[in-house]
C-alpha cells in the first residue's frame, strides 16, 4: 500500500494544525466528466506549525455536481462554480493559490478557467513519465529513477509529506483512499495501481485523495512548502 494507517497515527496526520505564523489558504481539483467519478474540489492552508515545520493543513471538500440536461456545457459548469466557491470561501482563494488536474480532459478544462478567472491558476499534470525533481530534501535520487509514472511520484510525495510531519487535518475518508491504493514494481520503479483498476477492486474512485494530492503539489509549485522532507 502506498500509505498506512499506522504511517498516518505516527506521524500525526490526522490532529489539526496550530499556527504559529499567518498561513495562505488555497484549493486543489480533482475534475471528473462521467464514469461515476466525483469532481472533488479540497481546500486547504499552508504555513508554519508550532513545530516550526512549514506544512500543509487539510481543509473541507467540496463535491462540484454538474447536469447533463443544463444547457451549459459541462466543462463551463464546473469552471463557474469552482471559481464562485473559491470566490466566497473564507478567506477567499486567489487564482494563484488555486490548482487542477490537467490530464486529458482536465486541459481544457484548465483553458476554460484561465479565461474566465485568470492565467495564473496552477497545472498538475499525472500522465506521463515521472519527473527528473530529486525524490525529497534526504534523497537526492531523480524521482524518475524512482517511480514509474508521474502519479505514482505525486502520490509517493504526500506519502513523504506524511511522514515529514507535515501534513495535518486527513480526514477519514481520503485517508482509507490513500491506504487502498497499492503499488508494484517495475523492474526496480515503483509504480502505482492504476485508477481503473483500483475502483474495480474498491468499487470506489480516489477523488478525495486525487484533489488533496492537487492541492499539496500546488503549494510545492508555487514555493509555498518547502521541498518534500524539509
Amino acid at each position: 500500500n502506498i500509505l498506512t494507517p499506522a504511517i498516518i497515527k505516527k506521524f500525526r496526520a490526522k490532529d489539526r494544525a496550530i499556527w504559529v505564523k499567518d498561513f495562505v489558504c488555497g484549493a486543489g481539483l480533482d475534475p471528473a466528466y462521467e464514469g461515476g467519478d466525483r469532481c472533488m474540489l479540497r481546500f486547504g492552508k499552508c504555513g508554519m506549525f508550532i513545530e516550526g515545520k512549514v506544512g500543509v493543513e487539510l481543509n473541507e471538500l467540496v463535491q462540484i455536481k454538474t447536469s447533463a440536461t443544463s444547457s451549459e456545457p459541462i466543462h463551463y459548469q464546473i469552471a463557474r462554480q469552482v471559481k464562485e466557491k473559491c470566490e466566497q470561501h473564507d478567506p477567499p482563494v486567489p487564482p494563484e493559490l488555486f490548482a487542477l488536474d490537467s490530464t486529458g480532459e482536465g486541459g481544457g478544462l484548465a483553458s476554460i478557467i484561465q479565461v474566465i478567472w485568470s492565467p495564473a491558476i496552477t497545472l498538475v499534470e499525472f500522465g506521463g513519465p515521472a519527473s527528473t525533481l530529486p525524490v525529497s530534501a534526504h534523497n537526492p535520487k531523480p524521482s524518475n529513477k524512482e517511480y514509474l509514472y508521474r502519479v505514482t511520484e505525486l502520490w509517493y510525495t504526500f506519502r513523504t509529506l506524511v511522514e515529514s510531519g507535515l501534513v495535518r487535518g486527513l480526514d477519514n475518508d481520503t485517508a482509507l483512499e490513500f491506504c487502498q491504493r497499492l503499488y508494484a514494481m517495475r523492474g526496480n520503479l515503483k509504480m502505482a495501481e492504476s485508477k481503473a483498476d483500483m475502483k474495480l477492486r474498491t468499487h470506489k474512485s480516489p477523488d478525495n485523495a486525487d484533489a488533496t494530492v492537487v492541492l499539496t503539489e500546488m503549494f510545492r509549485q508555487t514555493q509555498h512548502l518547502g521541498q518534500t522532507g524539509d
